[in-house]
């Protein structure tokens, strides 16, 4: 018992030197305040949809600032999807046979911006996610989006309307050049034939087949 008491008193400065001389970053993890990006990266569910027959369960987690993820995940599988859809928060809705999932997808933090500083239309899409394969169709310019209820082969997508801004910037630079010319200023401004209606769209979900 003597010698084994000798042994312990010998051996506890032993480990009191050896954790003394590890480096400080060994002992305690690096720290840092907390910064602004750091707070801004951060990541929480927003939108959220299960199917109608509780097989498939989406959502949608999005940073306070920055590009959103939507995950598409099996409830009863592993099975799972995930579909990159732009800054912002923006409906999705399974049809009602649970064989399709419809999500709007929003330009990327990158590409609003770009179009913002060039004056171009910032402007959703559509992202139709057909549930058996996991396949996607993306459809530009798409404002709005609907299933067609209990009739679940088809879906309607209200597209936006002519890019209003661009036209009177065209109809303003020719415009300005009659007036130069003949000094009738708008007068001489040739009126503007750009459609101003909003295309209604109707596809059908299994051949891609679609009615203006």
């Amino acid at each position: 018992m003597k010698r084994m008491r000798h042994r312990i008193v010998l051996t506890l400065p032993l480990v009191f030197v050896a954790a003394a001389l590890l480096p400080l970053s060994a002992q305690s993890p690096a720290t840092h305040p907390m910064s602004l990006d750091d707070i801004l990266s951060f990541r929480a569910l927003s939108t959220n949809s299960l199917s109608p027959d509780g097989k498939w369960f989406a959502y949608r987690v999005s940073p306070l600032e920055g590009d959103s993820e939507v995950t598409v995940r099996s409830t009863t599988g592993a099975q799972e999807w995930k579909f990159e859809v732009g800054q912002g928060g923006s409906p999705m809705s399974f049809s009602d046979d649970s064989m399709w999932l419809a999500i709007g997808t929003a330009m990327t933090k990158k590409e609003a911006d770009a179009a913002r500083r060039t004056q171009r239309p910032v402007q959703n899409s559509v992202t139709i996610v057909n549930l058996t394969n996991g396949e996607k169709v993306v459809v530009p310019k798409v404002r709005r989006f609907a299933f067609s209820g209990e009739m679940a082969g088809w879906i309607a997508m209200h597209r936006y309307g002519a890019d209003a801004a661009a036209a009177g910037a065209a109809a303003g630079g020719r415009g300005g050049r009659g007036g130069g010319r003949g000094g009738g200023g708008a007068a001489n401004t040739p009126r503007s034939t750009s459609p101003r209606g909003n295309d209604l769209i109707l596809r059908e979900l299994k051949t891609g087949t679609e009615l203006n």
